[in-house]
């Protein structure tokens, strides 16, 4: 498979000022190359490396010390790179490391060089449900991304570890019941705004899939909708169904040609929701299912576990069964009734109707009969029609552990 080389010097901006300007780490390798491309224009140029430098706009002794103390400009090398275009791939290709801002500002990452499907799981993922802004003074460069899942969040923290070689806590919003990563790290912010084009603020109703994903092979398409799925994807335990729900149609439309690419059924109308705005791409169908799971959410995450225990069930019947479905399923409001309250019933009786169940947790039918069903989907629960009444019991099918 082709590789994508990704252009590090569109990190550049010319505004960046000198100071807290994107610098490349010289290996001794690329050192080289420098200095290979430096005498070769000298020597096309007829000019001196004092003349040279000033010329590239940096005075002769600042060069001299960048390249002892291993660290150049970025924006300087490209200068060079304009001599000597045909040199841009190989120096690209010996860079491992940037560095960014000085003092407490100062930041030093491991730099990706090509297209890989982590960089595609991550971008997938801020555009899904994250957010590039601006900040004041020391913390400028600001990217946040929240999510319900705790999990989510840790495993976009090794995407970003395992390309950047920079790890991120994940923190706890306890007013808004969730989960998020907050950072200020000019070069991964650059990364995302300027090699993947994601807006900085509001993007929501006009994002897509970016271009440099879009034009390369489909496991990068894949890679992108799994980072969409994991943060922008839902499962629907009350009918059995995957959604993924955003603002634009053009995202929308993009996931959908995955999906059919993947020879996946969905239902879509092209038209938003008249309450929301969100347009949405359903699936059904429980081989569609199967390849949602397979292809496009992460194994062993909360997500994978809700759509596995509702396409499979459990194979045993336990009390870590019960806090299992709790955390699977968490409540949206501390009101809500819990798959737990509904087996706890089962303790006291053996069969019970759903009006039965309605008046003990005094809830309404169609609360109550989404419930059931999810249960019985996990054969937790199991349905039987008695003297023309359809009863539910324990599932005695399942050996006790």
């Amino acid at each position: 498979m082709k590789k994508v080389r990704l252009d590090l010097f569109k990190l550049h901006e010319e505004n960046d000022k000198s100071k807290g300007s994107i610098k490349i780490i010289l290996t001794s390798q690329l050192k080289k190359v420098i200095k290979d491309i430096i005498e070769e224009i000298k020597e096309k140029k007829k000019l001196s490396t004092y003349e040279l430098s000033e010329k590239l706009g940096m005075r002769y002794s600042t060069l001299r010390m960048s390249l002892v103390r291993n660290r150049l400009p970025l924006n300087f090398v490209k200068k060079l790179l304009d001599f000597c275009p045909h040199k841009k791939a190989e120096v690209i290709d010996e860079i491992r490391e940037l560095s960014s801002g000085t003092g407490n500002t100062y930041v030093r990452v491991k730099t990706p060089r090509f297209l890989t499907e982590n960089l595609c799981k991550i971008v997938g993922a801020i555009i899904a449900d994250g957010n590039l802004y601006l900040g004041k003074n020391k913390r400028k460069w600001q990217i946040k991304i929240g999510d319900q899942y705790k999990d989510n969040l840790e495993l976009l923290s090794k995407w970003l570890n395992r390309e950047f070689g920079v790890k991120f806590k994940v923190k706890k919003d306890k007013k808004h019941r969730m989960f998020y990563i907050e950072f200020s790290n000019k070069i991964i912010f650059k990364f995302l705004n300027r090699i993947f084009d994601i807006k900085i603020g509001s993007k929501s109703s006009t994002v897509g899939m970016p271009n440099i994903i879009k034009k390369s092979a489909f496991n990068y398409h894949i890679a992108f909708a799994i980072g969409l799925c994991m943060f922008d994807g839902g499962i629907g335990f009350g009918r059995c169904n995957f959604s993924l729900s955003t603002k634009s149609k053009k995202l929308i439309e993009e996931f959908n040609k995955i999906l059919n690419k993947l020879d996946i059924s969905y239902s879509y109308n092209g038209l938003p929701n008249h309450a929301n705005g969100l347009y949405q791409t359903v699936v059904w169908s429980k081989n569609d299912l199967r390849k949602i799971l397979k292809y496009l959410i992460e194994p062993n995450t909360t997500k994978w576990r809700q759509l596995y225990i509702l396409l499979n069930g459990f194979k045993h019947y336990n009390y870590k069964n019960l806090e299992l479905v709790d955390i699977l399923y968490p409540l949206q409001r501390k009101s809500a009734v819990r798959f737990s309250d509904i087996i706890k019933l089962f303790k006291k009786h053996n069969l019970l109707t759903k009006k039965e169940i309605q008046l003990k947790l005094n809830r309404s039918e169609r609360t109550v009969r989404s419930l059931l069903n999810s249960l019985e989907r996990m054969k937790l629960l199991k349905s039987t029609v008695n003297n023309s009444y359809k009863v539910w019991s324990r599932n005695f099918n399942l050996k006790e552990k």
